[in-house]
């Protein structure tokens, strides 16, 4: 009770001292004056505050638009203490997401269900199997999942684990076809090694190897968005996307996706030979600044240490007579 009243009474001092402060202040004029500028600042800084806000947060694209995003929402379980699910759910609603692909789902995936009833009776949820250790422990239990918005996007399906070259993987790639309109489209979303450099280097050259099949290049115009976590660091002896690049890929990701904003870790990839459909809109949502979290480490605990990122499709005309901008 002692250290309860000392702390109350240390507020009424300072509160007593500021209004003092206050009173002698506007009792002159050139204390009047001072106020007035602070008071003008606070409002501008505000302003600015509101405006820096605006321009920061992806604005839902005009026309007939899917919004796909990609998400490491890191180790999402149950048993992961302080995850906030009504911010992630927020940050999804807020930046106007249809479908999200996500990476490092634990256990099995009660917390997937968990934030797509946050989210609302619109969301239904994609979860895949358990990608249990091969070789060694590098999958590190894991599964993907997609949640979607079912009142802008189905379901086609299958669902499944790539199995070719699954050997080469930690944690397979994982694929669901859906459609958005007019739009029909096949997600593969990916996790690679993050610990061994050799590893992460050997998973991208598979997945390069792999493309030709995912987009059937030369042999249709099937639509396929590679799009996950690739670790993918900034630095050029370190890098790995070039050899997905090199097939005719495109990535359409080209900021920071980290708390820091070092590294490029997250992506979303396209053969522009057979998916056309991409708006020329992307990008990443800053959420720890755009929220307000002031502290990295909170922003970790209560959403994640990767930022989403996206990128807007049209769905309006079929893939294959839509032109880029």
């Amino acid at each position: 009770m002692a250290r309860r009243y000392g702390r109350e009474s240390n507020d009424e001092q300072l509160i007593d001292a500021l209004l003092a402060l206050l009173g002698n202040m506007l009792a002159t004029r050139d204390g009047r004056r001072k106020l007035l500028i602070v008071a003008i600042l606070a409002l501008l800084a505000g302003g600015a505050y509101l405006i820096w806000v605006e321009a920061h947060r992806p604005h839902y694209a005009a026309g007939p638009t899917v919004r796909i995003a990609t998400w490491n929402l890191r180790q999402f379980s149950p048993t992961r203490g302080q995850v906030n699910l009504q911010r992630f759910a927020q940050i999804i609603e807020d930046n106007h997401f249809d479908i999200v692909a996500v990476q490092e789902v634990k256990r099995d995936g009660q917390e997937v269900d968990a934030l797509v009833s946050t989210l609302g009776s619109d969301w239904r949820s994609s979860i895949g199997p358990l990608n249990e250790s091969r070789e060694h422990a590098g999958g590190n239990n894991e599964r993907f999942a997609f949640i979607y918005n079912a009142s802008r996007v189905r379901e086609i399906g299958p669902a499944r684990l790539i199995p070719e070259h699954a050997a080469d993987f930690d944690r397979e790639p994982y694929e669901d076809t859906f459609e958005a309109g007019n739009f029909r489209f096949t997600l593969v979303t990916v996790h690679l090694d993050f610990t061994h450099p050799e590893k992460r280097r050997q998973e991208a050259e598979t997945l390069a190897a792999m493309t030709n099949d995912l987009s059937g290049a030369g042999a249709g115009d099937k639509d396929v968005i590679l799009l996950g976590d690739f670790n993918e660091e900034n630095q050029p002896a370190r890098a790995n996307l070039h050899f997905i690049e090199e097939r005719g890929w495109e990535r359409l990701i080209h900021d920071p996706t980290n708390l820091t904003s070092t590294e490029d870790f997250d992506n979303i990839l396209i053969d522009p030979r057979s998916t056309t459909a991409w708006s020329g809109r992307s990008g990443v949502v800053n959420y720890d600044q755009i929220y307000g979290y002031r502290d990295r480490k909170q922003a970790m605990e209560e959403v994640s240490d990767h930022r989403p990122a996206w990128a807007d499709f049209a769905t309006g005309v079929a893939a294959e007579s839509t032109t880029r901008p």
